[in-house]
């Protein structure tokens, strides 16, 4: 009996090679988009295995997808789209199998591998419809504005006339500029792009918004998107509002708020005009948010403080008022009564120890006492 399960793990091992090998390979098609009156042809190949392949599809709603015959384990996928097929709208899955045909020779031990791949086809609108993407890049002052719209067809008539108003905002909402683009026609499933530059040198450093609005064919669609213009600045965005007695570690979170790199970032913290800390430092890129830190030695009392931060850039300095709250080391009571539980508990050990000794030494001279008395 043992032999006869070491052969078959022997033989499993043979075959194992074998069943875990098969590999079906092509040039990647996935996503698909459907073009009513195209045809899309893909060149497979099956490798690792020395069994006859069967190649199996599964292609609803698609009545005119098939593949060629298999000639030394290659063959062709042709996903067909004639113009006359109506396939809703939607997302659809297209699976392609490859699968070994085991011979009869080697009996039930023979098992039949297989491989598969999945293709995504996306089937877009039989109406005109388009995508907007609208991008307006942060700036720094005294720069002007290029706003850029990319409109994407995902229908597949052509449009013929597609236009847009591109304005900014300022943060009260108020509308600093608008510009109408010029026309221009669209293809089914094509795209185009219009770009504006704006006048923004005089505007001062805040946040602003690009908006678009875009008419295709009595149709429209909407896009906005938030830029900054900075200026060669950096803010502070959090920092440690508590400390503890002793020693403890103060953080400053901190950004850049302009479009080139600021070198040598640091700060000090202030209470009573006495200088506590110089922090480490660091440098920013552009739009970047960083953090400087540094262990201190905190001397003050518990309690709350009006004190500042020197944030130090670049040759600058800016002063930020802050309030900062001191705090007692905690766990004092915790330490002291754990202090007083383990003199008591050595306390408590002598006692017993000492009792110890006492009984033992008791047995002992009783025992010597009754050896003494049989003699």
């Amino acid at each position: 009996m043992v032999k006869k399960i070491i052969l078959m793990l022997l033989l499993f091992l043979v075959l194992l090679p074998s069943i875990a090998a098969l590999s079906l390979t092509g040039k990647k098609l996935s996503p698909v988009t459907y073009i009513p009156g195209s045809k899309i042809v893909n060149h497979y190949v099956v490798s690792d295995t020395n069994y006859p392949v069967e190649i199996s599809i599964s292609s609803e709603p698609f009545s005119h997808i098939y593949t060629t015959s298999v000639i030394n384990n290659e063959f062709d996928l042709i996903l067909d789209f004639p113009a006359e097929e109506f396939i809703p709208p939607g997302s659809y899955t297209i699976g392609l199998k490859a699968a070994e045909m085991p011979s009869g020779s080697m009996g039930a031990i023979s098992s039949k591998v297989a491989v598969s791949n999945v293709i995504y086809v996306e089937v877009l609108s039989y109406d005109k419809d388009v995508n907007v993407f609208l991008s307006a890049p942060n700036i720094n002052e005294g720069s002007n504005e290029t706003i850029t719209l990319n409109v994407n067809s995902m229908g597949y008539p052509n449009i013929d006339e597609v236009y847009s108003k591109l304005s900014i905002y300022d943060y009260q909402n108020k509308l600093i500029e608008e510009k109408v683009t010029e026309k221009k026609a669209l293809p089914g499933l094509g795209s185009i792009t219009f770009a504006s530059t704006f006048d923004t040198g005089g505007l001062a450093a805040n946040n602003y918004e690009a908006r678009a609005i875009v008419f295709y064919d009595g149709r429209m669609e909407a896009a906005n998107v938030s830029f900054l213009i900075g200026n060669m600045d950096v803010s502070v965005q959090n920092y440690s509002q508590s400390l503890t007695q002793g020693f403890d570690t103060i953080w400053i979170t901190v950004k850049n708020n302009w479009g080139n790199r600021i070198r040598n970032v640091y700060a000090k913290l202030y209470v009573q005009e006495e200088e506590l800390v110089h922090t480490s430092s660091i440098d920013l890129e552009p739009w970047q948010e960083g953090r400087i830190e540094s262990l201190m030695q905190v001397p003050l009392s518990p309690g709350a403080y009006n004190a500042s931060l020197r944030l130090f850039f670049e040759g600058e300095q800016k002063i930020i008022p802050i309030t900062l709250q001191v705090a007692a080391p905690e766990n004092n009571a915790a330490v002291e009564a754990s202090a007083e539980g383990d003199s008591l508990y050595f306390l408590t050990t002598i006692v017993a120890l000492v009792l110890l000794i006492v009984v033992l030494s008791l047995m002992i001279f009783k025992k010597k006492s009754k050896t003494k008395n049989e003699i």
